[in-house]
């Protein structure tokens, strides 16, 4: 089988791989004077090359290796090669530019154009910081590929060393070898030329079904190939080609997301779609993929999401079944994350060791994982805890199963899928015992830590036992991403500020932790490092609109500026708008900037029963409907609006009495239709279950709201005095804010409120 050229040297560059045929070898190519010999496989060999006479053109020249000349059949499909590559013409294949072999005794050759750019594999580094780059690569790759599928060729072995580049960084697909072949009974190579490259060719080609292969299997090849750029690895990886193999045919495959938590969640789609290992889940012709892809750099939804439940489904089914016959292979514990946080496990952790003797428990922890990296719902929640609870049961002494049960049970009281006070004690009884069993294992108190914080919100608590997690394990990210959330809780803002350095010191390429320390340094009111924070993230996550919006925010509450928040909204989709994460944001952007009428449309456009659950804000689309309206001087619409909202607000309120972002917003209804009395006792529980100095963080922003209800009662003084603290302290609260916000636009002609604006 022929090889491509792993690297394509230069036209001036000196020989390196190998000198020239000499004497008769030498002759017989016609016009071609071989130059050196640059790259060899196991059927061809490469020469770079150039046409006798005076003209300095390079070309590439590939010819039969001499010992396989006497082999007729292996002669014939050389030749077969050479002319599948000659009748194909597109700008992303390697193009043909003459067929010849010398008479009688014939070495057949054909010459191709030289790629002055090398190949991809020496890209690979480079593209790993540039998604954009990678993507755009990689649809050109496709559509070179799609167009040789049309001509009713597969290629069968696409790899970076067969992606050549020219002079302009052009990517152009070379090295059709086995596209022939692997259909041809008579193969006599065809127990090498099965396998292909292990790594890169599907699950159905490994097996050597050449007959049944389809476009599908040079799709899955190339996901490995998107894979490989943004990641910096392949999806399956081992010891040896029948480790990988086994790997990729037995093993779901990892998600992009593991190895590259910053890359573009829409591009960890597009690779898992082309890597599913049954071909009917995957794209069914590179073209799609093409298609795809070009639709993500053009900021067009791509089309994975329609086939999600399906492709999950079928997965869900492979997996149980593989549990109910007692098989499935021994993974590898993989580097996932669940919602941002570190899931390595520890090798020299003997908790670990004691695991792996069970090698079906290390299966299902193994898989809990996984499942909580590509689902972070409530569903995927629920299937991990049942993956760690079958691992602690099967080994009782497995500490890291009882630890992750642990977390499992407080992350889902924490995002409210499970507030059972059953749940809550089962939280506490898991990472007592994972204590129990090893004292010393950072996980486990890192369990307890999460109990007390996300539970029963006891930062105190909870710190302590952070801060012997961050002893025994200094180098896990969860520890001190949680540290830095906690210290803030407890106004031990140094503290925060450490943990959060401490986390971008040990993942600094990766955003969260810039995330984590720009927030922080935003509520110090410290804005210049802030955005430095932002700008480096936005610095390694160019794909990832959210840092443009984080550095508008902090211009807009440091300067008074919109304009960097007005690039951050250009640059979302339509759907982006309507996401929850992100809705929250641009509606307030587009009430600051005066854009009403957008604000409008907006939640308008917002599904009937639509809730939004912000971090401090709980609204109903209704509750939002009269915030707007009131912002556009509509005040009938707004008061029909906020009566029809308290309703479902006081529905909430009797199922969760405590929520205080309920209480808060029902407090602003109240206070905007006139029932002062009702509005301020509201906003005063809320204000009294988040406190300032429990909640330095969320606070403030209770405290505002109740400033506000304060001010529309005409407790003037003492809204003005309240407004005046919040400035003064950690927070989110600016002048800027009280000056341009419609929040507080009925108070801006009362004395006690224009004062603030003077500051």
């Amino acid at each position: 089988m022929s090889r491509a050229v792993p690297t394509t040297p230069r036209a001036d560059e000196p020989a390196r791989r190998g000198a020239p045929p000499s004497g008769p070898e030498a002759e017989g190519f016609g016009e071609w004077e071989l130059l050196e010999e640059i790259g060899r496989g196991g059927m061809g060999i490469i020469y770079r090359a150039r046409r006798r006479g005076g003209d300095s053109r390079i070309v590439a020249l590939k010819v039969l290796q001499p010992a396989l000349s006497h082999a007729p059949e292996l002669s014939a499909r050389f030749r077969r090669e050479a002319d599948a590559m000659a009748r194909l013409d597109h700008p992303h294949l390697l193009p043909v530019l003459e067929l010849a072999a010398r008479a009688r005794d014939c070495l057949p050759y054909f010459v191709m154009q030289f790629a002055e750019g090398g190949s991809l594999t020496a890209l690979l580094p480079e593209l790993k910081e540039r998604p954009r780059a990678a993507a755009l690569l990689a649809a050109k790759v496709a559509r070179g590929v799609a167009h040789a599928h049309a001509q009713g060729l597969l290629h069968r072995d696409l790899k970076p060393d067969n992606i050549l580049l020219d002079a302009a960084g052009e990517p152009l697909v070379t090295d059709f070898g086995l596209a022939r072949w692997l259909d041809d009974p008579g193969d006599l190579t065809r127990s090498l030329v099965v396998i292909g490259t292990a790594g890169y060719i599907a699950p159905e080609q490994a097996e050597g079904s050449g007959r049944a292969l389809t476009p599908a299997a040079d799709v899955y090849s190339l996901g490995v190939i998107l894979f490989e750029m943004i990641s910096g690895r392949r999806p399956f990886v081992g010891e040896n080609t029948l480790v990988v193999l086994r790997r990729s045919a037995d093993e779901e495959p990892p998600t992009l997301l593991q190895f590259a938590p910053d890359a573009p969640r829409e591009l960890a789609e597009v690779c898992s779609r082309c890597l599913q290992p049954d071909p009917r889940d995957r794209y069914q012709g590179a073209d799609e993929l093409a298609d795809d892809l070009e639709r993500w750099l053009r900021g067009v939804p791509i089309t994975r999401r329609t086939l999600a439940l399906r492709v999950r489904a079928r997965r869900f089914v492979r997996r149980r079944r593989q549990w109910l016959i007692g098989g499935g292979a021994v993974l590898v514990a993989l580097g996932a994350t669940w919602a941002g946080r570190e899931w390595a496990l520890r090798p020299d952790s003997q908790d670990y060791r004691r695991g792996r003797s069970n090698p079906q428990a290390q299966n299902f922890f193994a898989r809990g994982a996984e499942v909580i990296s590509a689902l972070r719902d409530s569903r995927g929640l629920e299937a991990a805890r049942e993956m760690f609870q079958r691992a602690a049961e099967l080994d009782p002494a497995y500490a890291h199963a009882h630890a992750e049960l642990s977390r499992a049970y407080s992350t889902a009281w924490a995002r409210e899928y499970d507030r059972t006070e059953f749940r809550a004690s089962q939280a506490l009884r898991e990472a007592e015992e994972a204590l129990r069993l090893n004292p010393r294992l950072g996980r486990a108190w890192l369990a307890m830590g999460e109990y007390w914080f996300r539970v029963r919100r006891e930062p105190a608590r909870a710190l302590d036992a952070l801060r012997r997690a961050r002893d025994l394990d200094p180098r896990n990210l969860d520890v001190h991403g949680l540290i830095a959330v906690v210290a803030k809780r407890l106004h031990r803002w140094d503290e925060a500020v450490a943990s959060a350095l401490k986390l971008c010191e040990l993942q600094p390429r990766q955003t969260a932790c810039l995330y984590d320390l720009g927030v922080t340094y935003e509520v110090l009111r410290r804005y210049p490092e802030a955005l430095r924070a932002f700008e480096r993230a936005e610095y390694l996550a160019p794909d990832r609109a959210s840092y443009v919006g984080l550095q508008g925010r902090v211009r807009w509450r440091w300067k008074g500026e919109i304009e960097r928040w007005n690039d951050y909204v250009r640059l979302l989709r339509p759907a982006d708008r309507l996401d929850e994460g992100v809705l929250s944001d641009v509606l307030e952007f587009y009430l600051l900037a005066g854009r009403r009428d957008e604000a409008l449309g907006l939640v308008e456009a917002l599904p009937a029963d639509y809730v939004l659950r912000d971090t401090t804000v709980f609204a109903p689309k209704l509750a939002l409907m009269a915030l707007v309206r009131a912002a556009r001087g509509e005040a009938r619409e707004a008061t029909d609006a906020a009566q029809a909202a308290l309703p479902l607000l006081e529905e909430r309120l009797r199922t969760e009495p405590n929520d205080a972002r309920a209480l808060a917003m029902s407090a602003r209804l109240r206070a905007m239709l006139a029932r002062p009395d009702e509005a301020l006792a509201a906003a005063r529980r809320a204000a009294v279950l988040v406190p300032v100095e429990a909640e330095p963080v969320d606070g403030p922003d209770y405290e505002a709201t109740l400033a506000e209800v304060e001010l529309r009662a005409g407790k003037w003084s003492e809204g003005a005095a309240r407004l005046r603290r919040l400035l003064d302290k950690p927070g989110y609260l600016t002048v800027h804010e009280l000056r341009r916000a419609p929040r507080w636009e009925f108070a801006r002609g009362e004395p006690h409120f224009a004062a603030l604006l003077k500051e």
